[in-house]
C-alpha cells in the first residue's frame, strides 16, 4: 500500500533494494524535521511514449528482448510485465509535488494495464520475428551456448548473470496498490498509456529505427 512504511527484513538481498530503503528512510527523517517532501515509487521507467526514445538501452528488459530476438527463443514464464513511460512519470511527479495537501505522502507510479510475458513476445512476433517458445531450462542452455560461441559479446554474459540473480525481472514480484496516485491524477489529463497497444509498438519501432534490434529477416544471420 502507498501508506505502508517499508522496514528492513533479513530476506532483503542486494544493494539496490537496500539503497531504496535507506533513501526512503532519509526522506522520512527530513519530513519529520519539517522539510516538505514526498516519496515516489515507480515501476520500470521506459522511454518517451510518443517517440519511443529510451536513454538506457542496457536496461534489463531491453537487453532481454534483444537477446531473445538474437537467439530466436524466449522462455516460458508466468509473470506480468508493467512499464511506465518517462513522460508520464515526469508529468505525474510534477503535478503531485505541486499539491500542498499531498506533502508528506507516498505515491506509486504504476501502469494499471499489465500484460503477460506471452503477450510481450507475441507483440515481438507480430513484427515478423521468428521466436520459438521453449522451457526456461532450454532457454538458459541456449544462452550458455551463445556465451561460449561469442565470448566477446557483452549481452549474453549479462543476461546469463541477470537470469541467475534472485532479484531479476523473471522473479515473481509482490502486488502493490496505487489508488492514491490514480485518484489524484483522475481530474487531470495525465494518463498512463497501455503497454500492449501503445507502448510496446512504439518502443520496438524505435529499437528497429536505431539498429538496436535487427530487421526481422536478418536474425538468422547473427
Amino acid at each position: 500500500m502507498e501508506t505502508d512504511v517499508p522496514e528492513f527484513t533479513p530476506n532483503m538481498k542486494g544493494g539496490y533494494k537496500q539503497s531504496k530503503l535507506v533513501a526512503e528512510k532519509l526522506v522520512m527523517a527530513a519530513q519529520e524535521r519539517g522539510l516538505p517532501a514526498n516519496i515516489y515509487r515507480p515501476v520500470r521507467i521506459m522511454g518517451d511514449a510518443k517517440t519511443g526514445v529510451i536513454g538506457n538501452l542496457s536496461d534489463s528488459l531491453c537487453s532481454l528482448i534483444k537477446g531473445c530476438i538474437q537467439i530466436e527463443k524466449f522462455p516460458t514464464l508466468d509473470i506480468p510485465i508493467t512499464v511506465v513511460p518517462v513522460d508520464y512519470v515526469s508529468q505525474a511527479v510534477i503535478h503531485l509535488s505541486r499539491q500542498e495537501k499531498l506533502l508528506g505522502k507516498a505515491f506509486h507510479l504504476f501502469n494499471p494495464h499489465l500484460i503477460s510475458w506471452q503477450t510481450l513476445f507475441n507483440q515481438v512476433r507480430s513484427l515478423g520475428y521468428s521466436l520459438e517458445e521453449v522451457s526456461y531450462d532450454n532457454w538458459l542452455a541456449e544462452l550458455k551456448n551463445q556465451v561460449s560461441q561469442h565470448p566477446k559479446d557483452k549481452l549474453y554474459p549479462f543476461l546469463l548473470l541477470f537470469s541467475r540473480s534472485p532479484n531479476n525481472l523473471m522473479a515473481k514480484k509482490p502486488l502493490f496498490d496505487a489508488h492514491r496516485t490514480f485518484e489524484e491524477l483522475a481530474s487531470t489529463s495525465i494518463v498512463c498509456p497501455r503497454v500492449d497497444t501503445e507502448l510496446l509498438p512504439t518502443y520496438l519501432a524505435y529499437f528497429q529505427k536505431i539498429g538496436y534490434i535487427p530487421p526481422p529477416d536478418s536474425t538468422n544471420t547473427l
